[in-house]
Formats: structure tokens, C-alpha cells, sequence
């Protein structure tokens, strides 16, 4: 068993990575700057998307159900089963609930961070995930305020490389950001677009 243990699961009992500076442990980088996309904003722009959708969605079904339920002439294991198809039914607002509370969770985990030389950018919803961008690899940095964006004082960053693109959403001290990474990346690499 303690073949299989490691041949396919590795080492399980090693201590699993959970912050920026456990992953550039080893390394002689220093983080310049870190943020975390704001909670705030993150959250509502996965209650405001397909809200129109959902809604009528819901007032359809609900309707429906109330109406199964007002009538009189309906017997009970009728309005069971309607109940539960319309439970059925209500899937995509199931799946919209869902997103807003997986939001939640993006929102706790994310984080990102400025080095010397590159971009880290942690995320996840069970475990973390770290990625990886280098300066010298970046084509295009882009910044973005939507209304909602404006209404909550953030921004989306997006930034391209030769094979990537990357989204570095809801992020309130955006012009520090913008700045220090233009700073970075120009230094890396002078002909990026900025």
C-alpha cells in the first residue's frame, strides 16, 4: 500500500502551500506588493450576473407553484409532484446560488502579489492554486471600470501574454497597481503596450 501511496498521490503527509511567501520560499525575490481583490465587489458581480434571467425564472416557477397550491380542485399528491419538479426546475437558480456562495470562497482565497520578477496570483476554491506570469513575457497590460466597478471604487486589470491572458479583477488600490507594474514590466520588457 505504501507503493501505490506514493507512486500516485506523492507525499501526502507534506504541509500543503497556503500563502505567497511559503511559495517563494527558497527563492532570493521579495515581495514588492500584495493585495486582495475587495469582497465587496467581487460578490455582487456574481449576484448581478444573469439576475434578470434568474428572476423571471423564479417568478415563472413561483407562480406556478402558488397557483397549484390557491386551487382547491388539486389533489395533495398532485401538488407534491409539482412541488417537486418545480424544485427540479428551479436548477439554473440552484446553480445561480451557488455561484454567488463559490464567489465567496474566490474572494477569501485570492490574492496577488508583486515581485521583481513576476506576477503571482493565488486562487482557489478548496485548495490554492499559485500562477505564475513574468514580466518579460507580458504584451499587453489593460485596465477596465465597468458601472459596477465605479460604484464600488475598483478595477479589473487584464493582462496578455504571448500564450495567456489573465484577469486581476476587483482590485481597489488599482492605481498603485497600475503603477508599480508599469513600472515592472517596463523595466523587463520596454516594448510592451500600456
Amino acid at each position: 500500500m505504501g507503493f501505490i501511496k506514493e507512486k500516485f498521490f506523492g507525499q501526502l503527509d507534506q504541509p500543503q502551500i497556503e500563502t505567497t511567501e511559503q511559495f517563494l520560499a527558497g527563492t532570493d525575490e521579495r515581495i514588492i506588493f500584495k493585495t486582495k481583490p475587495n469582497k465587496k465587489a467581487h460578490i455582487w458581480e456574481s449576484i448581478l450576473k444573469n439576475i434578470g434571467f434568474v428572476l423571471i425564472w423564479m417568478a415563472i416557477d413561483v407562480a406556478a407553484l402558488v397557483f397549484s397550491f390557491v386551487n382547491n380542485d388539486i389533489e395533495w399528491t398532485f401538488r407534491i409532484m409539482i412541488l417537486v419538479f418545480l424544485a427540479l426546475h428551479m436548477f439554473p437558480v440552484w446553480l445561480w446560488v451557488a455561484g454567488i456562495v463559490r464567489s465567496v470562497k474566490q474572494a477569501q482565497n485570492a490574492e496577488y502579489a508583486l515581485t521583481e520578477k513576476r506576477i503571482i496570483i493565488k486562487s482557489g476554491k478548496l485548495a490554492h492554486d499559485f500562477r505564475v506570469i513574468y514580466y518579460k513575457d507580458i504584451v499587453k497590460i489593460d485596465m477596465k471600470r465597468g458601472r459596477l466597478d465605479k460604484m464600488c471604487g475598483v478595477a479589473d486589470i487584464y493582462i496578455r501574454t504571448n500564450t495567456e491572458s489573465v484577469a486581476l479583477p476587483n482590485i481597489a488600490e488599482v492605481e498603485e497597481v497600475w503603477d508599480r507594474l508599469a513600472r515592472l514590466v517596463k523595466q523587463e520588457n520596454p516594448q510592451v503596450k500600456i
